[in-house]
C-alpha cells in the first residue's frame, strides 16, 4: 500500500536524477537547497509539458 503512493514521488526524483544529473545536493544551506529543488521541479514540469499538451490534443480529437 505504501509502495503505490511512494512510487509517484520516487519516479519524479528518479527522473530528475537521470535527466538533470542531480544525485548529490551541492548546497549546505536550507534556503539554497530549497531554491535548487524548486528550479528542478520547474524544469521537470516544463520538460513534461509537451507530452501533457500532446495528450490533451489527442483527447480533444477523439471527442
Amino acid at each position: 500500500m505504501i509502495a503505490k503512493s511512494r512510487y509517484v514521488v520516487e519516479r519524479t526524483f528518479g527522473s530528475q536524477a537521470q535527466w538533470f544529473n542531480v544525485k548529490i545536493l551541492r548546497h549546505r544551506s536550507l534556503a539554497k537547497t530549497h531554491a535548487w529543488r524548486m528550479f528542478l521541479a520547474m524544469a521537470y514540469n516544463l520538460k513534461n509539458l509537451s507530452g501533457l499538451l500532446h495528450e490533451n490534443d489527442i483527447r480533444k480529437a477523439q471527442s
